[in-house]
């Protein structure tokens, strides 16, 4: 074999390592973001097109990849790309292999960060199996189905969350953690009108309650039906309601409103609730130009 042949061998050798190495650290990686798979992804299809690029020539057959001319009278500098059935099957070969470690290596990775903390897990569960232990006990006891409907909400399992509700409000209607929990689900399924329903009853049960004020106008704004929504934030924030998403939106309503002056003074109280809102502190560099410097400062500092 030729020493041309053998320092081809050794970098096919050496190119195919590293495109493993490279859909290895692709799969790895893969939670990182877009930008650390693109660049493994780069390398790899690099690696690849090298390991293509110098594969050896056999004795007696022509090069696995080689440019040959055509048609050089009528087209003198048009060429094609020429891959021969033993390169095509290497490359297919390579091709397939490194989708499959990709594949796994994904798997892996998914796996392990459903299952990064067993032992929240076993625990959650335990105490999931020992609320429905409780209920079926006393299948009428309104606390134990709370709490066991509460852990499904917990879980995002608002479905079951709802059944347990349900079953809380048939045994006593007028019962208010069945209700506005019940209408919390509702809110959660972004069906308004009924959440909104339920609220209102309950308010007319349990009056002057602030979280229900709250949830009113949560359920408003997300219609975008933001007088409404202040309403019912305002009589949240007269009880005493002092949340700073609460505060947030309600300098935001009054910002498109076109009222600044009571924008910023809604603006100023979710800080003081929460500093580090930035996009608070960047509207209030707009609203309050004289300030800016120091708006934008403290913008940064929280990025």
């Amino acid at each position: 074999m030729l020493p041309d042949e053998n320092a081809r061998i050794r970098k096919v050798t050496r190119y195919t390592r590293l495109a493993i190495v490279s859909a290895f650290l692709l799969a790895l990686l893969w939670p990182l973001g877009s930008f650390i798979i693109w660049i493994c992804l780069g390398a790899f299809v690099y690696f690849i097109f090298l390991i293509y690029y110098y594969q050896p020539e056999k004795e007696g057959s022509e090069r696995n990849i080689k440019w040959e001319q055509r048609d050089k009278q009528t087209h003198p500098y048009d060429t094609k790309y020429k891959l021969s059935p033993k390169g095509f099957g290497i490359l297919f070969f390579l091709i397939i292999s490194v989708i499959a470690i990709i594949y796994f290596f994904v798997l892996i990775t998914d796996f392990i960060n459903e299952n990064s903390n067993p032992t929240e897990n076993i625990a959650e569960d335990a105490i999931l199996e020992a609320q429905r232990v409780e209920v079926g006990k006393n299948p009428a006891d309104v606390d134990a189905l709370i709490n066991l409907g509460n852990s499904f909400y917990s879980h995002g399992q608002y479905d079951s969350a709802l059944k347990y509700y349900d079953r809380v409000i048939d045994i006593n209607p007028d019962n208010y953690s069945g209700m506005y929990n019940k209408a919390l689900v509702y809110f959660q399924f972004k069906e308004y009108s009924k959440s909104i329903e339920i609220l209102k009853r309950c308010n007319s049960l349990y009056p002057g309650t602030a979280e229900i004020f709250l949830m009113l106008g949560d359920c408003y704004y997300s219609q975008t039906k933001y007088t409404e929504a202040m309403e019912w934030y305002k009589q949240a924030y007269d009880k005493g309601s002092r949340i700073a998403a609460q505060l947030n939106i309600m300098g935001y309503i009054y910002d498109e409103q076109k009222r600044p002056g009571e924008a910023i003074k809604y603006y100023k109280e979710a800080l003081e609730q929460d500093s580090s809102l930035v996009e608070i502190y960047t509207r209030l560099a707009e609203l309050e130009p004289a300030r800016a410097k120091w708006y934008q400062r403290k913008a940064e500092e929280w990025k």
